[in-house]
């Protein structure tokens, strides 16, 4: 009996690779422009609910969290790490910038200087903790995306979505929180406050980000998204595994 050897999984066409850059930038780019907004808003102050209160960047950085989330699912976790790194060189650029217009001289006739510094030049102590919570945090959303879909075998993509996100983000509330306001205010109700804000956000964002996974895979093709990852993007950046990484670097879809 001859067995048969099965075809070679077929290229990804011009047309889809063409899309996946487009979308790969674009991702990149909504990442980074969220990260930047959430630099000019960390210092603010909210209220959620009674006593409760919450930094005002809690909504556009959880956003961010899901466009991480949305680029792991797509493209594999090696470059959900690169956007997450971008992402950081645009946090610290966006700080640079805003001190040196800080810094620059102001018309004689402008009265908003001290508003203004105010709003974009927070503190060492809030600058410090917002970008060890989002080094420690965004690396530990990818791993833990990727292990629950390795355990699912690619099933269940709200399971990932959600627990990833929840873990780490209770990790970078602790982080973020007790270096930027310790000592300043009074850590519990901030806690709470802002942690209880990013599961409700988590919570309305989830429908959104698997319609926004089914567009992906009608946009790329879903056949072709996973020889995309590793082929076409994975390049980019290094095929080289670090020693002992067990992760799998393509994405699997249901």
């Amino acid at each position: 009996m001859t067995m048969r050897t099965p075809a070679p999984p077929s290229e990804p066409s011009e047309k889809t690779q063409i899309r996946s850059t487009r979308l790969l930038v674009l991702l990149v780019a909504l990442n980074s422009a969220l990260l930047v907004a959430s630099n000019a808003g960390a210092a603010k102050i909210i209220t959620v609910y009674g006593s409760l209160s919450a930094s005002a960047a809690v909504v556009t950085y959880i956003l961010a969290v899901a466009i991480i989330d949305l680029v792991n699912e797509t493209f594999g976790p090696r470059l959900a790490r690169m956007v997450a790194n971008i992402g950081f060189v645009s946090l610290i650029t966006s700080v640079a910038l805003f001190q040196l217009f800080i810094r620059l001289p102001s018309a004689g006739n402008w009265s908003g200087q001290a508003g203004y510094a105010e709003t974009l030049g927070p503190g060492l102590r809030v600058l410090l903790g917002g970008w060890l919570a989002y080094a420690v945090s965004q690396p530990l959303n990818v791993r833990i995306f990727t292990l629950i879909r390795t355990w699912t075998s690619g099933r269940w993509f709200l399971v990932r979505k959600l627990g990833s996100t929840l873990v780490s983000q209770l990790v970078d509330t602790v982080i973020f929180i007790t270096i930027a306001f310790g000592g300043v205010y009074e850590l519990i109700p901030i806690y709470v406050g802002q942690y209880a804000v990013k599961i409700v956000l988590v919570s309305l964002e989830a429908p959104l980000a698997v319609l926004c996974r089914a567009a992906i895979q009608r946009y790329l093709g879903a056949a072709h998204a996973p020889s995309l990852a590793i082929s076409s993007m994975v390049a980019a950046v290094g095929t080289n595994r670090d020693s002992g990484e067990a992760e799998s670097e393509a994405p699997l879809h249901d």
